[in-house]
């Protein structure tokens, strides 16, 4: 309520001796002669509510999970069917080339050699992205 609405207001009620208005009621005085009139004005205008759009949440992409791999050293590295010299010697990656980290077991690497589990000695190759790998039971 605005002084002037709460001073017309009061003075209103003195010179009239009006009750309390209700509620979102405004009322006025006016000076006619000398003489005070109260009146009441309509209702106060109620403050209406604006809707907006809200924005449609978009999902967040998860990074892909890298691949683990080796990549075979300097000298390249003989592929075992086991973890071990004592296993059969499957076959030889040269110097450079990667593959596909699949496990581990002790110094041994476990990877996918044509489209076979096989193994590679750890000191012979460069393991990336090894945070994702699981140990071989």
């Amino acid at each position: 309520m605005s002084l002037r609405t709460l001073a017309c207001f009061l003075i209103a009620c003195l010179v009239s001796g009006c009750a309390l208005l209700p509620e979102g009621r405004e009322a006025a005085a006016t000076r006619v002669a000398g003489e005070v009139y109260a009146t009441q004005t309509a209702e106060a205008p109620t403050p209406t509510a604006t809707f907006t759009d809200t924005p449609v949440p978009t999902a967040t992409p998860i990074p892909p999970t890298p691949t683990p791999y080796i990549v075979a050293g300097a000298d390249g590295v003989n592929v075992r069917a086991g973890p071990a010299t004592t296993y059969e010697r499957l076959g030889y990656l040269d110097p450079g080339t990667q593959a596909p980290l699949t496990g581990r077991e002790g110094d041994w690497w476990q990877i996918a050699y044509k489209d076979a589990p096989a193994w590679v000695y750890g000191p012979l190759v460069t393991p990336y992205n090894i945070e994702t790998t699981t140990p071989t039971p």
